[in-house]
C-alpha cells in the first residue's frame, strides 16, 4: 500500500499536468482565433491587418507552423525575402517536413534564380506532410508539379517538363493550358505523335486558337503527314488575318512543307507572303533564296541572301549558306574554301530548338543545283532568268 506521502506526490503530479493543459488550451484557442481573423482579412484584401493578426497569434503560440507559413507567404507577396526566410526557418525548426514551408522556400529560391535549390525543395515538399489548413494534399501536389515543370522549361529540359505536366494533369484535368504546354514540350523533345494528341485535345475545347493550329501543323510535318500539316496551317492563317510576325511565321512554315513536297512555286509564293506580312522576318528571305538556288536563279538568291545577312547574320542554317553564295560570287577563293569547310560541318545540323516559334521548323537541305554551283565555283557570269 502507498503511504500517505506517496498519494500527495501522485496528486500533485496530476494537478501540475492538468493545470499546464488548462493554461495551454486557452492560448492555443486564442492563437487559432487570431489565425481565422487573419484569413478573413486576406479574403477582403487587407494585408496589413492580416499580418497584425498573425503576429498576435504567434504571441499566443510561437510554434504554430501554419501561421508561420501564411506569414511567409504574405512577406513573399510583398517581396521582402529576408522576413519570409526567417518565418520559414522557424517553421522548419518546429516541423522539418512541413510541405507548406518547403514549397514557399522553393518559391523564394526560384525568385532568386536558384533553380537547383528550388527543385530540391519542391521534391522534398512532395514527400512532406501537408496540413489540412492548406486544402487537400492533391492541390498542393498539383502546384508543386506545375512549378517543377516551369523550372524544367527554363532549363530547356522538355522531356522532364512534359512528365511533370502529365503528373499535374492526373490530379486536375480541367486546365487546358497545361495540355497545350505539354504538347509544346513533346514537340520540342522529339515526340510529335504524342504532341498531335495534345493539340487535338486542346482544339476540341478551343477550336479558334490560331497558334494551336500552327503547332498542330508543325507536329504533322514532323511525322510526315504533309496533307494534314497544310490543312492545319491554312486554318491558322484563316484565324489570324492581321499582317504581323505571327502570320509571317505561319506562311514560312507552310513554305517549308511545300518545299519538302517539291512544290517550289508554292513555297516561293508563301515565302513572299511571309515577307509581305513582316518585312524583317529573316527566315523567309533564307527560304526564298534557297528556292531561287534550286531554280538556278542565282541573281535573286544573292539579293535575298544580302538582305538576310543584314537582318540576322547569325541565323543558323541559312546564314552560312548565304555567306557561301556571296563569297563565291565575289571570287574570294580562300574565304570561300574556309566557309565551305565550316558549312560542311554544320549542314547536317538542324536549328537549335530554343523557343516556340519558327525555329521549330526543320531547315530543308541545300538543293543539288547549289551544290553543283559551289563545285564549279561559278562567278557572276552565271545566267539567271527573271523572277515571275
Amino acid at each position: 500500500m502507498f503511504r500517505w506521502w506517496c498519494w500527495i506526490v501522485v496528486g500533485s503530479l496530476f494537478v501540475g499536468v492538468g493545470g499546464g493543459l488548462w493554461i495551454r488550451m486557452p492560448q492555443r484557442l486564442l492563437a487559432w482565433r487570431a489565425y481565422t481573423e487573419a484569413a478573413s482579412y486576406l479574403q477582403r484584401g487587407q494585408t496589413q491587418q492580416a499580418l497584425d493578426s498573425l503576429d498576435r497569434s504567434l504571441t499566443y503560440h510561437p510554434s504554430f507552423v501554419q501561421v508561420l507559413c501564411m506569414q511567409a507567404r504574405l512577406f513573399l507577396e510583398q517581396r521582402s525575402f529576408p522576413l519570409a526566410r526567417q518565418a520559414l526557418a522557424k517553421a522548419l525548426l518546429v516541423r522539418p517536413n512541413a510541405a507548406c514551408a518547403l514549397y514557399l522556400r522553393g518559391k523564394i529560391r526560384e525568385e532568386l534564380h536558384d533553380r537547383k535549390g528550388a527543385l530540391s525543395d519542391y521534391s522534398l515538399a512532395l514527400k512532406g506532410q501537408v496540413s489540412r489548413l492548406w486544402g487537400p494534399t492533391s492541390i498542393m501536389h498539383y502546384w508543386l508539379y506545375r512549378h517543377r515543370a516551369q523550372l524544367y522549361l527554363s532549363e530547356q529540359r522538355y522531356k522532364a517538363a512534359a512528365a511533370e505536366i502529365s503528373q499535374a494533369l492526373r490530379i486536375r484535368l480541367q486546365p487546358l493550358k497545361l495540355v497545350k504546354l505539354r504538347g509544346k514540350c513533346r514537340l520540342q523533345s522529339g515526340q510529335p505523335k504524342r504532341a498531335v494528341q495534345d493539340f487535338l485535345r486542346y482544339l476540341k475545347s478551343k477550336p479558334y486558337d490560331d497558334q494551336s493550329h500552327y503547332l498542330l501543323g508543325l507536329a504533322y510535318h514532323r511525322i510526315g503527314r504533309h496533307k494534314q500539316a497544310l490543312k492545319s496551317l491554312k486554318r491558322a492563317l484563316q484565324l489570324h488575318p492581321e499582317r504581323d510576325q505571327r502570320r509571317a511565321m505561319f506562311y514560312y512554315a507552310r513554305s517549308v512543307v511545300y518545299m519538302e513536297k517539291g512544290k517550289l512555286r508554292m513555297a516561293q509564293k508563301d515565302a513572299t507572303q511571309a515577307i509581305w506580312s513582316w518585312s524583317s522576318f529573316a527566315p523567309a528571305y533564307g527560304m526564298r533564296s534557297m528556292i531561287a538556288m534550286a531554280q538556278r536563279e542565282f541573281r535573286w538568291a544573292i539579293i535575298d541572301c544580302q538582305i538576310l545577312l543584314k537582318l540576322n547574320p547569325k541565323l543558323s542554317g541559312y546564314a552560312s549558306v548565304c555567306r557561301l553564295l556571296v563569297l563565291a560570287v565575289q571570287g574570294d577563293k580562300q574565304s570561300f574554301l574556309r566557309a565551305y569547310k565550316s558549312w560542311r560541318k554544320l549542314r547536317a545540323q538542324r536549328l537549335k530548338q530554343s523557343s516556340f516559334g519558327w525555329k521549330l521548323v526543320k531547315v530543308p537541305t541545300v538543293p543539288m543545283s547549289f551544290q553543283q554551283f559551289l563545285q564549279t565555283k561559278t562567278t557572276t557570269k552565271a545566267t539567271s532568268r527573271p523572277r515571275k
